[in-house]
Parts: C-alpha cells; sequence; structure tokens
C-alpha cells in the first residue's frame, strides 16, 4: 500500500503519511520522506483492527411505520410496499437489550467505555409507550451495574408528534435528540410531508422548541437535498440564527429502490458545503458541531487512523419489531443480514458481522492507494450495496467528500503553520 502522498500548491509540497496523519510542508522537489518505521506503524494499526468482539452500539426499530412520507427516505424506501405501524412489544426490546448486554459484558476490557442504545424507526414516538418502558429497563440494568453508567441513549424524530410529557422523559432520561429539519420551510416542505401531502415544517420547528424549552439534548438532522446541496453554508448560518443549536449534523442523500441521486455533481456540493460550514462555526467561534466533519477533523488533529465511519462495520446491532436482529438499520425493509434472534445468539461467531467487521478501507484493495485511507472510514456500506451489489465495494459516492476534506486540512494546516 501507499503510505506517503504528495501534494503541491504553487511552490510548496506537502507529504503527508495516512497511517498517523504526519504532514510534511517542504519547497524541496527533490525531497522523500523516510518510510522506514511504516511498516511497524501498519501492523500495530492491523492488530488493533483486527479484533472483532466489539459491539458499542444497539438500534431499536420501535416501528416499521411512518406518519410522514418523505419521497428520499432510505428506510421506507427499502420496503416493496409502504409497511404498516408494526410496533415493537416491550418483550422485544428487552430481548434486544438483553441481547446487547451479552455482547458488551463488563469483563471486557471496553465495558466502561461509551455505549449507546439509538431509538429509531419508521417514526419511534410513534411507539412512545415501549420507548418509555425501555428506558426504565436501561435504567434498572445500569442500577445492577449490569450497564455502564456512561451508556448514552438516543432518538431520531420528525418532531410531528411530540409533547412536553414526552419532552420531559427525554430531558429526565437525559436521552440525546435528533430533529430532523431540513431548512427553511420552502425547503423543508418540499420533500418532509405527511401521508396526505401536507408540509410538517410549522411541526417540526414546534417540537425543537419544545425540547429545547425542557432542556433536552437536541441537534438538527438535516437531509442535503439536491436544492440544499448549494445553499449549505447558508442553511447552516440560518440553523444557528434561528435556532442556537450546537449539534448539527448533515445527511447525504442514499441511493434506495425508490430513489436515486442523479446529479453526478451532488457528493462533490456536498463535502464542499460541509467544509464551508465548518468555517463558519470556527470563523465565528459558534459552538456547533457538524458530526460529518468533525470525524475526519478529530482523526487529522489527534493523529489516529480512522478505519470505520459507520458502526455497522462489525459494531452494532440493530433489532426490528419482527424481533429479528441484523448489522445495518438500512436493511431492514430488505431482510438482508438479519437472521432470526435465537436465545443464545452470538453475533462475534455469525459470518454476517464477520464479514462486516472486515469492511473497512485498509482491507479494500481499491483503497490502500488512495490519500484519505486513514481518515475516510469506509463510507456507508448500504450506499455500497444499493450502488455495486456489495457491502465489499467501494462506496464512491463517499470519496469526494473524503478527498476534498483531506486536502483542505492539510493546506488549512500549512495557513494556520504561517
Amino acid at each position: 500500500m501507499k503510505v506517503w502522498h504528495r501534494f503541491e500548491r504553487n511552490s510548496t509540497l506537502a507529504w503527508y503519511n495516512v497511517l498517523n496523519h504526519d504532514v510534511i510542508f517542504t519547497t524541496d522537489s527533490s525531497y522523500q520522506p523516510n518510510g522506514l518505521t511504516d511498516e511497524i506503524e501498519l501492523k500495530k494499526i492491523r492488530n488493533r483492527l483486527n479484533r472483532t468482539e466489539i459491539i458499542n452500539i444497539l438500534y431499536l426499530i420501535l416501528t416499521e411505520g411512518c406518519n410522514m412520507a418523505c419521497s428520499y427516505c432510505f428506510f421506507e424506501g427499502g420496503f416493496t410496499q409502504r409497511p404498516p405501524i408494526n410496533p415493537m412489544s416491550i418483550q422485544t426490546a428487552k430481548k434486544a437489550i438483553d441481547l446487547f448486554v451479552r455482547c458488551i459484558d463488563k469483563y471486557d476490557p471496553n465495558w466502561d467505555k461509551v455505549k449507546m442504545v439509538n431509538f429509531y424507526g419508521g417514526e419511534p414516538l410513534l411507539n412512545s409507550e415501549v420507548l418509555i418502558q425501555s428506558l426504565d429497563y436501561l435504567n434498572t440494568l445500569k442500577v445492577n451495574n449490569k450497564l455502564p453508567q456512561t451508556l448514552r441513549t438516543s432518538l431520531v424524530t420528525n418532531g410531528t408528534i411530540m409533547t412536553p410529557e414526552i419532552a420531559k422523559i427525554l430531558a429526565d432520561n437525559e436521552v440525546e435528540v435528533g430533529i430532523s429539519i431540513d431548512g427553511p420551510s420552502e425547503l423543508h416542505n418540499q420533500y418532509r410531508k405527511t401521508c396526505s401531502g401536507k408540509g410538517t415544517f410549522d411541526h417540526a420547528v414546534k417540537a425543537l422548541k419544545i425540547l429545547q424549552d425542557h432542556n433536552v439534548i437536541v441537534g438538527i438532522s438535516c437531509t442535503v437535498t439536491k436544492e440544499l446541496a448549494d445553499r449549505m453554508p447558508e442553511i447552516f448560518q440560518w440553523f444557528i440564527d434561528n435556532f442556537g443549536i450546537t449539534m448539527m449534523g448533515f445527511n447525504p442523500l442514499l441511493d434506495s429502490k425508490g430513489f436515486s441521486v442523479n446529479d453526478p455533481n451532488y457528493y462533490f456540493k456536498v463535502a464542499k458545503g460541509m467544509i464551508e460550514c465548518f468555517k463558519v462555526s470556527r470563523e465565528q467561534n459558534v459552538n456547533v458541531i457538524e458530526d460529518r466533519i468533525m470525524r475526519k477533523v478529530k482523526a487529522f488533529t489527534q493523529q489516529y487512523f480512522y478505519d470505520r465511519d459507520c458502526s455497522a462495520c462489525g459494531r452494532q446491532i440493530t433489532i426490528g419489531p419482527n424481533g429479528k436482529v441484523g448489522i445495518c438499520h438500512s436493511f431492514y425493509g430488505t431482510g438482508d443480514y438479519f437472521v432470526e434472534m435465537i436465545s443464545d445468539f452470538n453475533p462475534f461467531q455469525h459470518p454476517f458481522w464477520k464479514e462486516w467487521n472486515r469492511r473497512i478501507p485498509l482491507n479494500m484493495e481499491k483503497c490502500c492507494q488512495c490519500p484519505a485511507l486513514g481518515i475516510c472510514g469506509g463510507g456507508c456500506g448500504f450506499n455500497a450495496f444499493v450502488r455495486h451489489g456489495s457491502i465489499n465495494e467501494i462506496d464512491d459516492t463517499f470519496c469526494s467528500h473524503s478527498l476534498y476534506t483531506l486536502e483542505w486540512l492539510i493546506w488549512d494546516l500549512h495557513k494556520q503553520m504561517q
């Protein structure tokens, strides 16, 4: 594999190491970096990444159904027809949580590291009763030292049925909430509509206000539609000015059976937009974290090899209302990579989890010559599957994001050094 990569701007050369993110700037065109320690570094990284018995995230799909009909939804786009509500029972939720407990046995040296339970859907608040009962069960397990006190919980919601009562429960249980808002009303309502075709912007904003009033840990989950891709810094500023947000997630569109991204420049626009939003946050000294870009910034600045951008690559389990256990929630509609959850189920021994655990750029031949190898994380296995028929293919939509981000990081470092 290629470890050192050369970048050039004006009369300055930058030599960048994909393993440890060392950057050497020089004006000597004949300079070549010393690669004597690269093999040792690579061996250490491979040994660390080859460990398979790590599960740190549980997805509970509380319901298959949703009260909205977003045309770009990759979850409902996986079903052959619109699914019913089909709520998860508390019995299934408890079995799923018990499996999660077994996967992170407290004698594991990583037991006390941060773990997370994500409540997902569909629209999970359509099954708020099981959400509340699951939170109670998680608290009981923490009290009994079956789960670490550092356990985090999160909820993704469209906000249309949020109430002050639910918000208070979320606040009391320190649930982190991501609420879906795709910018101002004219952008949001273009895609995020009820099943009867009405826009949902007012409902989403009302829910955000309720959550903020109850001191819930809340951030914005914004899908980057094709109309929004050219306006990301503007929309980012709009979120800051109107809602005082501190957490933000821009989610690029994903292909599904019923939706595809046709603009060949879309992913480059998103990559550029994320960098511009990061610059807005830094230049205005506002503490707004955009998660997708920050993953790469942290890997680069803290100099660690970023092996996987998605925990589905061997680090999570997902359980649906039908009781089946799988890896990636995006596959729930088709049933790919989902199996029956038997009483002694062990994901560490199952070929699905072994396959996904290997899905990191360091194990993908096409990635090993790429300069963004050390900050990329490999993108989305689901997107690779939909576009190319296998999770082991590259998610080429992610390449432009990683490469553009890397080059900006290198020359921004040079600028800061000046």
